[in-house]
């Protein structure tokens, strides 16, 4: 009995052994050589871990605001695959006990944010690609500024014309401020001009007043305005071509309309023929025309119709009984002579001047008709061409 009591108890014994040794969690820590540390000063952190059994170990690091990770080392033995920044992966070829220090990271104090600076760091161990355990842990790091160094006077309350304001230079790396006085600007007073009134709008005195608070020192007044000097305008007549107008009002300030002037239609013109005249024997004549009673324009102009002149028969014009008489060629007013003055009444008649009598002395070239070649042979006869007239 004595026998299998104590067989019992060791059976037991051991069982509480294997109980107690399967029951021991893992472990993963960070500690710090320092819990405050200068801007400019370093400090080391070291992940411990013990119970785990992994081929692998990824390391990633959440750097806070304050601090700045300089560098990360294993102290494990293994392959190391990738440390930059603020990650690292470490294989150790098998899965093996990973016991103590696993990894040693250093970082810099860069800012004092008025706190402590929380550290975190998570590791994930694996066995080919079987997650064995991720865990986070953390840290505190308390960066302070024992040195101050400060930026360049910033304005932090503005001054305004009769309320001084405040500048501060402000520390790079904390929250300390060195703070200064700015004294009030003092107002600027300026002449604020006149607004001349127009017909229908008020206008305002001249004053004074601030351009940075706009404080009045002179008030303006307002000063009324003015209302439209009233000029009758004439009505404009419509001619056969232009419209008219009709009678209105305008100011003569503004030349803004009080009664519109209203448009008139042109009246067009009233057209009247221009009876033709038959030429004779020694007077020209001239086509139909037509011209506007209204305006008195010509719309068709008539054409002069050349002189029949004399067609004799035994010494007698048949159309208009004149007898035939002696004539020199080119003597157009009968003198005896030819010169200039016959060349201008030739020239006269040739352009349609109706108070030139028509002779037979224009026939220069001796063709029974006048027309612009007696006018040319006469003209160099008289300019001392070697020319037979007639």
């Amino acid at each position: 009995m004595k026998k299998v009591l104590l067989c019992v108890i060791s059976i037991m014994l051991v069982l509480a052994v294997i109980v107690t040794v399967s029951a021991a969690a893992p472990e993963v820590a960070l500690r710090t050589a320092k819990k405050q540390i200068a801007i400019g000063e370093s400090v080391t952190v070291v992940m411990s871990v013990s119970g785990v059994e992994a081929a692998s170990a990824h390391v990633s690091i959440a750097v806070p605001e304050g601090l700045e990770i300089v560098s990360g080392k294993w102290l494990k033995n293994g392959t190391i695959k990738d440390f930059r920044g603020s990650a690292g992966v470490i294989t150790f070829g098998s899965a093996i006990a990973v016991e103590g220090d696993l990894i040693e990271l250093v970082f810099k104090g860069v800012k004092d944010l008025n706190e402590v600076s929380k550290l975190e760091a998570t590791v994930q161990f694996k066995n080919g690609a079987e997650l064995v355990l991720k865990k986070t842990v953390s840290a505190e790091v308390r960066v302070i500024c024992t040195s101050h160094t400060y930026g360049p006077w910033e304005t932090t309350v503005a001054a305004t014309c009769d309320a001084a304001g405040v500048e501060s230079q402000i520390c790079r790396y904390c929250t300390a401020k060195i703070d200064r006085t700015v004294d009030a600007l003092g107002h600027n007073i300026v002449e604020v001009p006149a607004v001349a009134p127009t017909c229908t709008e008020s206008g305002l005195t001249a004053g004074t007043a601030c351009t940075r608070c706009q404080l009045v020192g002179i008030a303006q007044t307002v000063v009324p305005a003015l209302g439209h000097e009233t000029v009758e305008l004439s009505a404009v007549a419509p001619t056969c071509t232009a419209t008219g107008l009709t009678a209105g009002a305008a100011c003569a300030r503004c030349e803004s309309a009080i009664v519109e002037q209203m448009e008139v239609a042109a009246l067009g013109h009233e057209i009247a023929a221009i009876p033709s005249v038959a030429p004779t024997c020694t007077a020209t004549g001239r086509t139909e025309g037509s011209v506007c009673t209204r305006c008195q324009i010509v719309l068709v102009e008539q054409e002069v119709l050349p002189a029949a002149g004399h067609r004799y028969n035994d010494g007698v014009c048949t159309v208009c009984g004149a007898e035939e008489t002696d004539t020199v060629p080119g003597d157009v007013n009968g003198d005896g002579q030819v010169n200039s003055l016959d060349g201008l009444l030739l020239m006269r008649y040739l352009n349609g001047w109706s108070n030139v009598e028509v002779s037979d002395a224009m026939d220069v070239s001796g063709d029974g008709q006048i027309n612009s070649l007696d006018g040319l042979l006469l003209m160099r006869y008289l300019n001392g061409w070697d020319i037979s007239l007639g």
